[in-house]
């Protein structure tokens, strides 16, 4: 995990940092992302589906660094690594490489990419010294969190302000989430995916609690705990617990207030201005959510942010900080890639975000 641990925008030192000792979490970290691995796998497997035939939902993340030779040009390290997919019997067409995630230095170039399944597992077994120069890890539920995610809804939830995660001039007091579609849910397979049918399944997913426990490497942890090797982060509890009370003693069906709060009280926008789309609560008022206590609706909130990490469409999961104050000032030319304009289905500020977080792997 030490080649994250620049990622100051991102979960995961949350995660696996404090206060597990740095071995402890490097070790959960492995753990994770095997898990995620073989979710990956078992996912393909189960649905019958080949690489050729997999659908969207099937495609999983991953961050892909190719580091054969110095001063070789980015197309060149690209151009190589989709040989090497190739050469495993894996068409380039089931190869989804992001346009907005991304970086490149004088040994290694990196990308966000998406396979069918863990595609990849195929690329390393058929030729294993591939293994020497390109490096592959799962981007796990937690590196899509933005850092700012939890803080802003524990302070909210509690009737605080937003105004210290954020210079911007705020008394926000509403709870929005701004989501980064991943590249190639929206173009798949040639043809153009309606934004209700992605909002649909993103819903589906939420409201389907067994899946969302399947894919959850924490509710896998805690379900399968040994006595004597109890360590774990505060973060790691906060998802499990949300999907024990949401899930597994919120009733289902109607009887699960959190479901009927998502159906009646979350507003679902695709093509928002901070990500490609956003799901923003009209109330966190508890009575008029329709929860018993303030615990409930808290943790249907944490599990609604956990959930669509784990859904293989979100790429990104942060606040929507709005300025609620000031007035918004008068438009200027953009003098530089942090302008707030769309570009390839995300904000520019967003895209910076994630590319300095993919540069420092």
């Amino acid at each position: 995990m030490a080649e994250f641990d620049a990622l100051t925008f991102t979960d995961l030192l949350r995660e696996y940092g404090q206060p597990l000792a740095p071995q402890q979490g490097e070790e959960m970290f492995q753990t994770a992302t095997k898990f995620a691995l073989e979710l990956a796998d078992d996912k393909l497997e189960m649905s019958g589906k080949t690489y050729e035939t997999a659908g969207s939902d099937l495609y999983f993340s991953y961050v892909v660094c190719n580091s054969n030779g110095d001063n070789v040009s980015v197309k060149a390290r690209r151009d190589e690594l989709i040989s090497e997919i190739q050469k495993a019997g894996i068409s380039s067409t089931n190869v989804i490489m992001s346009t907005s995630y991304g970086s490149s230095s004088i040994d290694r170039s990196c990308w966000l990419v998406r396979v069918p399944g863990n595609a990849f597992a195929e690329v390393f077994g058929k030729n294993p010294d591939v293994a020497d120069f390109v490096e592959v890890q799962p981007l796990l539920p937690e590196m899509k969190i933005s850092q700012q995610t939890v803080d802003a809804a524990q302070l909210i939830l509690a009737g605080n302000k937003v105004t210290d995660l954020t210079d911007k001039a705020t008394d926000q007091d509403f709870l929005g989430l701004g989501l980064v579609i991943c590249d190639g849910v929206y173009q798949f397979d040639g043809q153009t995916v309606d934004d209700g049918v992605v909002t649909e399944k993103l819903i589906d997913f939420i409201k389907n609690g067994q899946m969302v426990k399947d894919m959850s490497f924490q509710y896998y942890y805690f379900t399968n705990l040994e006595e004597g090797s109890d360590y774990y982060s505060e973060r790691m509890k906060l998802w499990y617990d949300s999907i024990v009370e949401t899930v597994d003693n919120g009733g289902t069906g109607d009887n699960n207030n959190c479901y009927n709060a998502i159906d009646t009280h979350m507003i679902k926008a695709p093509d928002s201005e901070l990500g490609n789309f956003a799901v923003t609560f009209d109330t966190v008022d508890s009575i008029e959510l329709g929860f018993v206590s303030d615990d409930e609706r808290d943790s249907c909130i944490y599990y609604i942010i956990h959930a669509l990490a784990l859904h293989p469409y979100v790429c990104t999961v942060a606040p929507t900080l709005v300025n609620t104050i000031d007035p918004p000032p008068e438009p200027t030319p953009p003098t530089s890639g942090m302008a707030m304009t769309k570009v390839g289905g995300m904000s520019a500020l967003l895209l910076a975000v994630a590319t300095v977080a993919v540069s420092m792997l």
